[in-house]
């Protein structure tokens, strides 16, 4: 994430700079961990698909008002609330999948979203070399759609 805020604060010549930009997804993600710990147990099906519409509405903010003041600003906070938390939200969905073997399935969860990471850094680079940041934003809301309907699907899983 924090390799694509400079890149796109540069794009949209986004009014505060790199720090206000870097500041307000931090307090986004603050905003997502406390709401993680209130509802995460009660209500995780629902969260994950809140968290992965939100990152979806928000690369879409990006995308149609590219940069608007104010709009920008209220993204760069929307995107730190829609990625904070992410992997306790995850693993607490692998814990309830699993009878025995917890640490083995969390341990596995936890390998496969650093290999993630890993893979979206590498696509991001080459995209970055290659063309524009903005087009790290249509990538990211293809990506976001397989994860948001498979989420859907599987909603009973998470209560």
């Amino acid at each position: 994430m924090y390799t694509y805020i400079a890149p796109l604060v540069n794009y949209f010549d986004f009014y505060g700079g790199i720090k206000l930009a870097s500041t307000l997804f931090g307090i986004g993600t603050i905003i997502s961990v406390v709401i993680a710990a209130k509802v995460v147990d009660t209500h995780l099906g629902p969260l994950i698909i809140f968290k992965l519409s939100l990152a979806l509405a928000t690369m879409l903010l990006f995308v149609v008002f590219k940069g608007m003041l104010i709009v920008s600003h209220i993204a760069f906070l929307l995107w730190g609330v829609s990625f904070g938390a992410l992997v306790t939200i995850f693993q607490a969905a692998v814990t309830k999948q699993v009878e025995t073997g917890k640490d083995v399935a969390t341990s596995l969860q936890s390998s496969t979203f650093n290999f993630g990471i890993v893979l979206g850094s590498a696509l991001g680079g080459l995209i970055l070399d290659n063309s524009s940041v903005f087009y790290i934003i249509f990538v990211t809301m293809a990506l976001l759609v397989v994860p948001i309907l498979l989420s859907f699907s599987k909603k009973r899983i998470f209560s």
